[in-house]
């Protein structure tokens, strides 16, 4: 069995690569062992809302920024954008001097919580790691307003 962080490297087939990873859920949840749920989570597939409007009681986001040991950051930040526009912003994150054993890419990780989450706009949320020199976006998640379908009701079926 292998530790999860421990070997990043595998990951980071490009030397300088730095990036950003974001997985969408309801809940994240930390269970008695050290692990971790996350619960709810949305795939590539857009989120939804039969109204015009998105409106859930949490959205959590955890963020995931790697990047070689041969290129660590000075200073790390995580922004939530809707639409290019910013919606929430960490405090920055305490960075350490980089370990002599550690391995050949380092992870740092976050959890965000946006409770409630609403939006009137359709668009792309995202994730955006501010270091001390580029901004990387992390991968989106689409929220899209679809028209409810109607169906016949069983007593119209022959109309």
């Amino acid at each position: 069995m292998t530790e999860p962080f421990r070997y990043a490297g595998e990951y980071m087939k490009q030397p300088g690569a730095r990036y950003v990873h974001c997985l969408y859920c309801d809940d994240i949840r930390q269970e008695i062992g050290g692990k971790v749920t996350f619960v709810g989570t949305c795939s590539h597939v857009p989120v939804s809302s039969g109204t015009d409007r998105l409106s859930v009681p949490k959205l959590c986001i955890a963020t995931t920024f790697g990047t070689p040991k041969s290129d660590p950051v000075k200073s790390l930040q995580i922004k939530i954008g809707l639409n290019g526009r910013g919606i929430h912003a960490l405090e920055r994150i305490d960075v350490a001097e980089t370990p002599k054993d550690a391995p050949d890419g380092l992870l740092y990780g976050t959890m965000i919580t946006l409770a409630p989450f609403s939006t009137r706009e359709e668009g792309t949320l995202n994730a955006i790691a501010v270091t001390d020199r580029e901004k990387i976006t992390g991968n989106p998640l689409k929220i899209v307003f679809s028209k409810p379908q109607r169906t016949a009701s069983p007593q119209n079926k022959n109309l």
